[in-house]
């Protein structure tokens, strides 16, 4: 399987980096909380760092290695199959150089994970898990709700889809409609939001809505939003004195739980009785980093990238 994952944002994650650290990072340790197509892990591992990553996907954990020069990461490189929620968890307080998480997901997922991540994959199963280990695929958990509002509540939620309520009850009727045990696909989602409602619209703006729609499940149906805000809290006491946060978000939602945590601890607050105020942490990046027209060019799934940095001081 060709590895098609490009990083996102790298360029200036390593220039950061190198600022604090320069170019060797033998005696630093990474915690790499989506390991996605390895693009981060392995510049880490290049450059000489410890690095423990994790993924939910089954398949980014099997390939992994393949991508990898064993000899030469086979001491460097630690991996688990398990959400950087749980992950995180096992680590002790201030255990890690650097925590990156890669709010995305792979090119490798869109074209090879047979989840339904994406919606031109119209045979797949309409799934849209990270990992088949945990809870049940999209079309059952649809299945499972009351009342089409619910999954209209859902799509708004996560996405802000001004047609939220019209794209719920076409899904909610198509699933509902199949025999409690027949797999629902792709296709079918798609055939049935085109012919009742997508089918007519302009190329590009079917292409948003669909985007805005897989999005938000995707999201439902991983509890993203949920482990990302656990994960947050975790996180900052896992960081060494001077240890660096970096997260890369792609929308709005995951990015505003991302900057309102980050200002929150580094946020001063009284130490004594005197006035005297303290923080524990520095905010690096008053507003996100983008990428540049470059890197959007030579990859536009970068487009949207947003990269936050907080430092433990």
């Amino acid at each position: 399987m060709q590895n098609l994952h490009k990083p996102v944002l790298i360029k200036p994650i390593l220039e950061k980096l190198d600022f604090f650290w320069g170019e060797d990072y033998k005696e630093r340790v990474v915690f790499d909380g989506t390991f996605g197509g390895g693009g981060y892990s392995c510049e880490f591992l290049n450059r000489k760092a410890k690095v423990f990553a994790s993924d939910r996907d089954e398949m980014a954990v099997g390939q992994a290695l393949l991508n990898f020069d064993k000899e030469v990461n086979k001491n460097q490189l630690v991996l688990y199959e398990a959400s950087f929620n749980n992950c995180i968890k096992e680590f002790s307080e201030e255990f890690f150089d650097l925590i990156v998480l890669d709010l995305g997901f792979s090119s490798n997922q869109l074209e090879y994970s047979e989840k339904g991540f994406s919606f031109q994959k119209l045979e797949d199963e309409f799934d849209l898990r990270y990992s088949q280990k945990e809870g049940l695929p999209c079309w059952k958990k649809i299945k499972n709700l009351k009342f089409p509002s619910d999954l209209k509540r859902v799509i708004y939620t996560n996405s802000g889809e001004p047609s939220s309520k019209r794209i719920a009850e076409i899904i909610y009727k198509t699933i509902r409609a199949k025999k409690n045990t027949e797999v629902t696909t792709v296709g079918d989602i798609i055939d049935a939001l085109d012919k009742e409602i997508l089918g007519s619209k302009p190329v590009k703006l079917r292409l948003k809505t669909l985007s805005r729609v897989w999005q938000a499940l995707r999201i439902w149906v991983n509890q993203e939003i949920e482990v990302l805000e656990s994960f947050l809290i975790q996180s900052f006491n896992r960081l060494k004195p001077k240890g660096l946060l970096m997260v890369v978000s792609f929308h709005s939602l995951e990015d505003k739980i991302v900057a309102s945590q980050m200002r929150r601890v580094a946020r001063p607050v009284d130490v004594d009785n005197f006035g005297t105020k303290k923080s524990n942490f520095k905010l690096l990046t008053k507003d996100s980093i983008k990428p540049t027209e470059g890197e959007i060019s030579s990859n536009n799934r970068a487009r949207s990238a947003m990269l936050r940095v907080l430092q433990r001081v």
